[in-house]
């Protein structure tokens, strides 16, 4: 389990997440004091991730049902993305508090659809911008890590294997190109994006 001086150990939260590197996926539990996956992710004092409970398999693999009996940490440099494990939910972001009036207010995003590759995977689904900003304001503050919702995600591979999760944070440095879709083209996430003749795996083919 994860050291965490500032935080008894009865008050770490339990995330059960998927953990993709260019070549492994790791599923296992990891323990941290924050409740929001992405707050988690974005620690600046932290360069492994620690995960209890792992299974390692090699991308496009069936997955290993052996778990590990010893921590597998996980340098956070070569991670692509962590997916909130299907049938767990990300918790609600925390409201923030107006100190001038003592209100509540959250801070709202618009989603936009999106493409995203790396060198191993492409994703689709929704970035969430700020009202006013655009993809270069979101690259270029904030985190490590973005949150990418409704996300399919395919493996570059002559597998060509697909799955889908509600939620996936995204490792910045790992991006090679990244686009939004024009609302004016469509709205809709479509059942398969390969249907909606904006999907960069075409061009990818052989």
């Amino acid at each position: 389990m994860d050291t965490f001086t500032s935080f008894p150990q009865k008050s770490l939260k339990r995330h059960d997440l998927e953990t993709y590197t260019s070549d492994l996926e790791i599923q296992g539990v990891i323990f941290a004091a924050f409740g929001r996956v992405s707050d988690m992710v974005n620690r600046k004092d932290r360069d492994y991730i620690v995960v209890q409970e792992a299974r390692i398999t090699p991308l496009g693999q069936t997955p290993n049902q052996r778990a590990l009996t010893t921590p597998l940490m996980v340098a956070q440099q070569h991670v692509h993305f962590i997916s909130v494990a299907p049938q767990y939910d990300e918790p609600a972001a925390p409201k923030q508090q107006d100190a001038q009036h003592g209100r509540d207010f959250v801070i709202k995003k618009v989603p936009t659809l999106c493409y995203v590759l790396t060198d191993t995977f492409v994703i689709y689904g929704r970035c969430h911008l700020l009202h006013g900003a655009n993809l270069e304001n979101l690259l270029e503050t904030g985190g490590y890590f973005i949150p990418i919702t409704d996300a399919t995600v395919y493996l570059k591979s002559p597998t060509a294997a697909t799955w889908f999760r509600e939620l996936v944070i995204l490792h910045k440095e790992k991006i090679q190109v990244m686009y939004v879709i024009d609302r004016k083209t469509t709205n809709e996430l479509p059942d398969d994006p390969m249907d909606a003749g904006l999907s960069p795996l075409r061009r990818l083919a052989p």
